[in-house]
């Protein structure tokens, strides 16, 4: 008895927890396997467990990797050193197609847990690290993207690998925790011909914020620019415009988001970036401009366009107070931790805030509010609440949602008619039935009637006949006694 009460003590207070309104029990968390690597090569693994963007291991086609752990493995994480090529994995007698989506960072999930796996190649690889988790809720660093193929409710052009997070974190980390809102970011520069660590930095920076789509970008190469001018001399404004335009007609977005019309601290690529997604707002619903992308999207008129830093229609976004999809942190907090992401470029100026403060004398040491937006263009009128860039809209998952909705009610509807048509019909039929009775019991009746009446006019007219017969008869019989007499 007393270790019952002893149980119970223990026990007790976690039922009264788990019955309050609100009270979640958090999964068991997956942590990271200690794991033995080889390659069918003979190449050494050490650089395969390190963690480190900076090493790689190459693999040539033909070439496999092998993976155990005593603990059991039910996912693999991969960094890629360069996006990778379509290859398999191999997992409790299962063969798995993997890197079709071309994720530099890929997350694998087996289908059931495995002391043993096997990735093989059919091209040349070059992998920087990987890890291995058991079963259960992954860290929230496991970066596990969706393919970008869909709609977006909101589509972010970004200059550079980090401009997203410094002048636009506030939208990032808003609409995916707040509004579930589907946000695309696109950027126009690509680091592979110059710093390719960019690369996975900017996949770390924008994870962090809640973005869970995988970027796109265009193949503009980084070249510092110090004005309009000099980035007008070095890049095609024409080939930006276009890409912009691309993006826009591929995507969809309810809202556009990009730089400060001033380049925010005056860098000519944020300038040229501006006035590129500025003429494509124009481009993307002519359908007489660049007609492959019109013909394979269509063409695509965005209701909001919002620029950084830009007077009119001014929205400010709240970063300060706590957010439940980042565990109760502001947001503004996580924006500096997806800025800290882009370890390449803490040797700058720059700081993530809320608020704008230009310093003319030393430009990168201003600070530029990564939650404030102008509203350029609008097709749906102008924002009141000066806080949400969704304002008049709604996301494609809410339209979709009261599409599905409406469906329903109208499929409920035409049911409820099509059941009362068929119970009056059945009902008509019912009717008509029963006078079809009737008149056939009226029918049949008077046919009865009708035989009996003829029945008794044959008996009385055979009756008749009868007497007719037999009175011939004796008359007959009388005249022939008579001639005998």
């Amino acid at each position: 008895m007393k270790k019952f009460w002893k149980f119970s003590k223990l026990i007790l207070p976690l039922l009264i927890l788990a019955c309050m309104p609100g009270f979640t029990v958090r999964a068991e968390e997956a942590h990271s396997l200690n794991l033995n690597v080889s390659i069918s090569n003979g190449a050494g693994s050490g650089n395969l467990l390190d963690g480190d963007y900076n090493t790689a291991t190459k693999v040539a086609s033909g070439d496999s990797i092998t993976i155990s752990s005593d603990e059991g493995i039910k996912g693999l994480y991969i960094a890629w050193n360069r996006v990778p090529n379509p290859w398999t994995l191999e997992a409790g007698g299962e063969s798995l197609n993997c890197g079709e989506n071309g994720f530099l960072h890929e997350y694998v999930e087996l289908p059931s847990v495995s002391n043993e796996i096997k990735m093989n190649f059919t091209s040349d690889s070059s992998i920087c690290y990987i890890k291995c988790y058991g079963e259960g809720e992954l860290p929230r660093d496991v970066q596990v993207w969706r393919p970008a193929d869909d709609k977006a409710d909101i589509l972010v052009f970004s200059a550079h690998s980090d401009d997203e997070i410094l002048f636009m974190g506030g939208v990032l980390t808003t609409y995916t925790s707040e509004y579930d809102a589907e946000v695309q970011v696109a950027y126009m520069t690509e680091f592979w011909t110059t710093t390719p660590i960019r690369e996975h930095e900017k996949l770390d920076g924008i994870w962090t914020c809640g973005v869970t789509r995988y970027p796109v970008c265009g193949d503009f190469t980084d070249v510092y620019c110090s004005n309009l001018e000099d980035a007008r001399s070095k890049y095609s404004e024409d080939e930006l415009t276009a890409f912009a335009t691309r993006t826009i007609r591929r995507f969809k977005p309810q809202v556009t988001v990009t730089h400060d019309f001033a380049g925010e601290y005056g860098h000519g690529f944020h300038l040229i970036t501006a006035e590129s997604v500025k003429n494509a707002l124009n481009l993307a619903n002519d359908e007489n401009y660049d007609a492959d992308s019109a013909s394979t999207y269509g063409i695509w008129d965005v209701p909001k366009a919002y620029f950084h830093l830009y007077e009119e229609g001014q929205v400010k976004l709240d970063l300060r107070h706590p957010v439940d999809a980042f565990g109760g942190q502001v947001a503004l907090d996580v924006i500096k931790q997806a800025y800290l992401k882009h370890v390449s470029q803490q040797w700058c100026a720059f700081k993530v805030s809320d608020e704008y403060i230009p310093n003319p004398a030393h430009p990168l040491q201003g600070d530029y509010d990564c939650g404030l937006f102008g509203l350029y263009r609008t097709t749906v009128g102008p924002d009141t609440a000066g806080n949400d860039l969704m304002e008049n809209l709604k996301t494609y998952a809410v339209q979709e949602e009261e599409e599905r909705i409406a469906k329903e009610e109208e499929e409920r509807i035409k049911a409820e008619e099509e059941a009362k048509k068929k119970a009056e019909e059945e009902a008509q039929k019912a009717v008509e039935e029963e006078e079809q009775k009737k008149e056939e019991e009226k029918k049949s009746a008077s046919n009865i009637i009708t035989i009996v009446l003829i029945v008794v006019l044959a008996l009385v007219i055979f009756g008749a006949v009868a007497i007719v017969v037999m009175t011939s008869a004796r008359r007959s019989r009388r005249r022939r006694r008579r001639r005998k007499r």
